[in-house]
């Protein structure tokens, strides 16, 4: 009979998942606020002035225009969300959360390889390598918890816990 797969490799993907989701919500804040936001927060820290300068930095640097700014914001805020809810899912060990993460991934993966065909990089293959070995994982653990389930049922062994 199988053994059920260890839950420690859900947890650093979790772990990774919600570190992306914080650092694309700290890209948002610096990079400019959306418009649909102009609440009394936004509108504090933008009378304090706090982060305009750092704003202005990476527009020029990024050379973009405002209307650019807002759609990366409006892309990175949506990517954040995505990887919050991942995150989270996979802390709660909730089996369709597991099946996000692996379309989400298994669908950016043509993507950061058509990215490395026209301008390689270490980082790029890192990350390519990266998604692919948690898509692998998260596949194999999916089918060895359909496995080790059938398995159970047919020795009338209670079934594991399921998840949500």
């Amino acid at each position: 009979m199988h053994k059920a797969p260890s839950r420690w490799p859900v947890v650093l993907i979790a772990m990774d998942k919600l570190i992306k989701a914080g650092g694309l919500v700290v890209f948002c804040f610096f990079l400019k606020q959306l418009p649909i936001h102009r609440d009394v927060w936004l509108e504090f820290v933008t009378e304090r002035h706090i982060f305009i300068p750092v704003q202005r930095a990476l527009i020029q640097t990024l050379s973009i225009s405002e209307k650019t700014g807002h759609t990366l914001n409006l892309i990175a805020l949506i990517g954040a969300g995505l990887y919050l809810i991942e995150g989270v899912g996979l802390i709660w060990d909730l089996k369709w959360a597991e099946w996000l993460v692996v379309i989400s991934t298994a669908s950016f993966i043509p993507i950061e390889v058509f990215e490395i065909a026209v301008k390689p990089s270490g980082v790029k293959i890192a990350v390519l390598v990266i998604n692919a070995a948690i898509l692998a994982y998260l596949t194999f653990r999916l089918h060895r918890l359909q496995v080790v389930q059938r398995e159970r049922a047919a020795a009338g062994l209670p079934l594991l816990k399921k998840s949500k």
